[in-house]
């Protein structure tokens, strides 16, 4: 009787501990640490890193300009005068080309003899690769904001609302000091001896411009040699 009884309790032990160990075979411990899969893109070094707002970038004159000569639509070869780096990575390095194209050109003549000269140049693009162009501009975030964030959306809506109540005697006064530059244009008498001057732009001279918003840009999509950017 007492044998009939040992038998069953005896299989009740050992099945488990079989079954245990056709599962866990010397070969493979259930703790061993599994290999991890490998990138499916093969980019285990890529990593994504962010340009902050108003990050400066410098461009450098690398010919010499002159409103005497200088026309709209010029194409100016400018370089980049330092290094663009974030998170501790160059991003783009200085001596990158990038061309702009001259969209307005002033200077004194005998109509006008007083016009400050000047050239004005279209804001450049920079290539982050893989097509991604981030135009840049040439005021801070806070130069484009002083002054402006004092008037709240209700504020605007209200101006909206009244605009037919102070916006005429504004364009009437706007229109009669455009009457009176008019006449007093034509009443400019050329001074004696008068000769044009010319603003000249030497080469090495340099502008600043920033980065109008953050941008996020991975390190695997960087342009791998300096290539030329262009602004249209």
């Amino acid at each position: 009787m007492m044998k009939r009884l040992l038998q069953p309790a005896l299989c009740l032990v050992i099945c488990p501990l079989l079954v245990a160990q056709q599962v866990v075979t010397p070969g493979m411990r259930a703790d061993a640490p599994q290999n991890s899969l490998p990138d499916p893109h093969g980019n285990s070094s890529s990593r994504t890193v962010r340009i902050p707002k108003d990050t400066l970038v410098v461009l450098r004159l690398e010919q010499r300009l002159s409103t005497a000569d200088a026309k709209q639509g010029d194409k100016v070869h400018f370089t980049l005068a330092n290094d663009l780096a974030a998170g501790g990575q160059v991003l783009v390095p200085a001596g990158t080309s990038c061309d702009l194209t001259i969209t307005g050109v002033w200077r004194a003549t005998p109509e006008n003899p007083y016009q400050t000269a000047g050239i004005q140049f279209s804001d450049p693009e920079l290539d982050l690769g893989h097509g991604q162009m981030v135009r840049l501009t040439t005021l801070s975030y806070a130069m484009r904001h002083d002054g402006s964030d004092g008037v709240t959306d209700r504020d605007a809506f209200f101006l909206m609302i009244t605009s037919p109540f102070w916006l005429p005697p504004v364009l009437i006064q706007e229109a009669n000091a455009k009457r009176a530059e008019v006449k007093a244009n034509r009443a400019v008498v050329t001074p004696k001896n008068w000769k044009p001057y010319d603003a000249v732009y030497e080469e090495g001279h340099r502008d600043n411009y920033y980065f109008r918003r953050a941008v996020k840009i991975r390190t695997d999509r960087l342009p791998t040699s300096s290539s030329s950017t262009h602004v249209q």
